[in-house]
């Protein structure tokens, strides 16, 4: 199974459903799929390179995009649209990207640097394309290069494979037992992998909805929360300590909430605290990184342990281990190692810091 598989799977299975929401459109599985095929015709009438760069915000044009790259056998590159000018053309150049899908918006941040900049505000037709050219690709095959800064200088590409995604979705699928009945509000921004993976791939995978937000808001998230009967929320700290000072002057109904995850850097005791208080769920924290397809570890709703990140995926192996290597007995600090079908293929051009990263055991 693939990305690109799994998702025209969705697309027929509920093809009438909605399936993304934001600020511009509201869209079933099957408008998806056609404006997927379109991008892909788009992408394969052009003569591109093989890493396209995605430059947008969270709304249903990033969700056609980045399957439609994958349809055309090409492999998506989303870029952060925070990044210093410098920066950026950094990622442009290391990734070789010559073609950018973008909005009116972020086009400028672009320069003269791109070859190809394609407007998704330009609507493709899909007219004459067969499903049948459409490339699924293989699992092992990159399906996403991801660039993170890590501890160096410039961003690292991390590069992961359709196996990588489909089973870093499995484990959260089985976690918080996802379903075609859950609708999920993605707030953070979808270059970031905690994003791409909860807020983008994994509803799509299992037919959920999606409720975009560009910006984050705080009265807005509670307003969307309400107004479309959100179940799951994923998003890091500093949004939950927001979320909290808004709930204290506007009240909403939010009894549909079933998860309310935190991740992305420790959630702090006061935060956890005064949400569990205010909020009809509790609030969960977990542990991940790029190189690990996002999400290694999770405290689950039903099973929570305040103060930790949580039992790791049930597909995937974790160690405490000391500047040795060797294994640590409990309750001795040292450093994780994560083994698994998630962990990613290395970094793009970096065979160095990739050894230095993957033991030749797998483990990361």
């Amino acid at each position: 199974m693939t990305l690109v598989e799994a998702f025209l799977n969705t697309c027929k299975k509920h093809a009438h459903k909605t399936a993304v929401i934001d600020q511009n459109n509201a869209v079933t599985y099957n408008d998806l799929r056609l404006e997927a095929i379109g991008k892909a015709a788009r992408l394969l009438s052009e003569n591109t390179g093989s890493h396209i760069g995605i430059l947008l915000p969270n709304c249903k044009e990033f969700v056609t995009t980045f399957y439609g790259i994958l349809m055309a056998g090409k492999i998506p590159v989303p870029l952060n649209y925070l990044l210093s000018p410098a920066q950026l053309l950094y990622v442009i150049q290391n990734a070789g990207i010559d073609t950018v899908f973008t909005n009116n918006l972020f086009k400028p941040q672009l320069g003269t640097h791109i070859r190809h900049v394609l407007s998704v505000e330009e609507k493709s037709s899909c007219a004459g394309v067969e499903e049948k050219k459409i490339k699924p690709g293989n699992e092992e095959e990159l399906a996403a290069l991801l660039y993170t800064s890590g501890t160096s200088a410039n961003p690292k590409g991390v590069m992961l494979s359709h196996r990588n995604f489909l089973s870093n979705l499995d484990g959260c699928v089985q976690a918080f037992e996802f379903t075609e009945k859950d609708t999920l509000l993605g707030v953070l921004p979808l270059f970031h992998t905690y994003a791409l993976t909860t807020a983008l791939i994994l509803p799509v995978n299992v037919g959920a909805t999606i409720v975009y937000l560009a910006r984050f808001s705080g009265p807005k998230v509670l307003e969307l929360i309400e107004k479309y009967r959100i179940t799951s929320l994923f998003a890091i700290p500093s949004m939950y300590r927001v979320l909290l000072r808004t709930a204290e002057s506007v009240k909403h109904d939010l009894s549909t909430l079933r998860l309310c995850a935190s991740g992305g850097e420790p959630l702090p005791g006061d935060v956890l605290e005064a949400f569990n208080k205010t909020f009809p769920v509790p609030l969960t924290e977990g542990y991940g990184l790029t190189e690990a397809t996002a999400i290694v570890s999770v405290n689950l709703p039903k099973k929570c342990k305040p103060g930790s990140i949580g039992p790791p995926l049930s597909n995937l192996e974790v160690k405490i281990v000391n500047d040795g290597g060797q294994k640590l007995p409990l309750n001795k600090e040292g450093e994780i190692c994560v083994k698994g079908p998630n962990i990613m293929k290395g970094y793009y051009k970096l065979p160095k810091e990739t050894a230095e990263t993957i033991t030749v055991d797998g483990w990361l």
